[in-house]
């Protein structure tokens, strides 16, 4: 078995969102912030190369700001999946997303039961040394 790797991630978002009054667009915005938190875990099923993970993440959405009215919460995104890398650089996940979010209207509340299917890609832009030569063996 693989070694659990752990990743936490914030994210700051600036916002501007068009104002809704009893579910209707008024043409209006507002400019809101919104902070991310992100706790995801992945446990190879396998020490070989290129062996599929589970994944279980929970990322929360808070929003602030003076156009906030009924409270902070944006939404909640749950992921159950599989992680499975594809070569050194590339490597998706699949699987299911609950997600709980707040409508533009502030006090009214969806849960959605998605499939969700990402891709990444992780480069490696360190440059390349050529080998320096051993200057301390006497040659």
């Amino acid at each position: 078995w693989g070694k659990l790797q752990i990743v936490q991630r914030a994210r700051l978002e600036q916002r501007w969102q068009e104002k809704v009054v009893n579910d209707v667009r008024t043409g209006q915005t507002r400019f809101t912030n919104r902070l991310r938190l992100l706790w995801s875990f992945n446990y190879p099923l396998s020490k070989k190369p290129f062996t599929p993970a589970l994944v279980l993440a929970d990322e929360l959405m808070v929003q602030h700001g003076t156009e906030i009215v009924y409270n902070s919460f944006d939404q909640n995104r749950i992921f159950l999946g599989i992680r499975q890398p594809l070569s050194k650089e590339w490597s998706f996940d699949i699987g299911y997303m609950q997600v709980y979010q707040q409508r533009l209207s502030g006090n009214v509340y969806d849960l959605n039961h998605t499939m969700r299917l990402f891709f990444y890609y992780n480069a490696d832009w360190r440059k390349k040394h050529a080998p320096v030569a051993n200057l301390h063996d006497g040659n």
